[in-house]
């Protein structure tokens, strides 16, 4: 184990686990060891602590003395989510990086199987596997198999507007990238969905391999203290920040695709038009679903008293397809 100073960085390897940290004291020995415990030795990992306020950084060293290939870093002050990820992204050098959650776990032939996908395909952009998610009471909540991406279309628009259809199913992001793939996609915003838009990103520019099997247990934490718009920010934000994070999200997406994608002006015109047509029908199927919801008279009431964090907790459930009280 090593506690980095900024001398150390950054972190050069082939494979580079990189592990975000906010008050996970809870989760976070299991993490690590199933990092530990990986059949492919060969990698090194930055673990971000974002100035957690819990007894996070001190479990952390403690699980990890003696480990050269861990590399701890704690924050001045909390950066929120979309910080803490770019901390690790520009601070590292690497083939291929996996930065996963901090109350995840990983099957133990995680990095054997995922980087070996990689190394046999240049075009691979990112190699994941099914995903199984638990709940807040540690019960098997559902298995993700993303058979509704179409991550391996020989059209690049087919699977960026795949992804962008699908957008509450991106737990893949947590899986390993190409980081040559990577590298001119940051920083990732601050923004509403900033996975949705990296992964959407990510896909045009190669093709995803998913292994038909399950290699990352992921924890959905549903019920959280912090709001969402709080979590990617490190802030507390007022109730209409929410917006704000949604045009970031759009001008990111639009900013990449003119400067990060390597395809001629004439194509960047119409993906922009595919891709703000599926935002229009989207929000059209939306509004429709809910009027015929029972939530529908929720979410009204949470408008109307400008309750925005409940109403982002109502609609995570509805698109879960999981009833709530009225």
């Amino acid at each position: 184990m090593k506690d980095l100073e900024n001398k150390s960085l950054p972190l050069k390897a082939k494979i580079i686990i990189g592990v975000p940290v906010y008050n996970e004291e809870k989760y976070i020995v299991k993490t690590l060891q199933s990092i530990k415990n990986q059949t492919c030795t060969d990698f090194k990992v930055l673990i971000s602590d974002n100035c957690s306020t819990d007894r996070s950084g001190e479990i952390i060293l403690s699980e990890i003395a003696g480990d050269s290939r861990f590399y701890y870093f704690r924050q001045g002050k909390n950066s929120g989510g979309s910080g803490n990820w770019n901390f690790i992204l520009n601070n590292i050098e690497c083939e291929y990086v996996s930065v996963i959650g901090a109350h995840d776990t990983l099957e133990k032939d995680f990095i054997k199987i995922l980087t070996k996908a990689l190394d046999k395909d240049s075009e691979i952009s990112l190699a994941g596997s099914y995903v199984r998610e638990f709940n807040d009471n540690n019960e098997l909540d559902f298995i993700l198999k993303f058979n509704e991406f179409n991550y391996a279309d020989n059209n690049p628009k087919v699977r960026l507007l795949s992804i962008l259809s699908n957008s509450n199913k991106c737990a893949i992001v947590n899986h390993f990238i190409r980081f040559e793939f990577l590298r001119n996609l940051l920083p990732l915003p601050v923004s509403r969905g900033p996975d949705v838009a990296l992964l959407a990103l990510l896909n045009y520019k190669g093709i995803f391999y998913i292994y038909p099997a399950v290699l990352y247990n992921a924890r959905g934490l549903y019920n959280r203290s912090a709001s969402y718009a709080e979590r990617l920010s490190g802030k507390v934000q007022n109730n209409y920040y929410i917006y704000y994070l949604l045009i970031k999200f759009v001008l990111y997406v639009l900013n990449r695709i003119f400067y990060s994608l390597d395809i001629p002006y004439s194509k960047k015109l119409h993906l922009l038009g595919s891709i703000i047509i599926l935002f229009i029908k989207q929000f059209l199927i939306l509004i429709g679903a809910l009027l015929y919801r029972p939530q529908t008279k929720t979410l009204i009431k949470l408008l109307y008293r400008k309750k925005f964090a409940d109403i982002e907790n109502l609609v995570a459930k509805i698109q879960r397809g999981k009833s709530v009280k009225k």
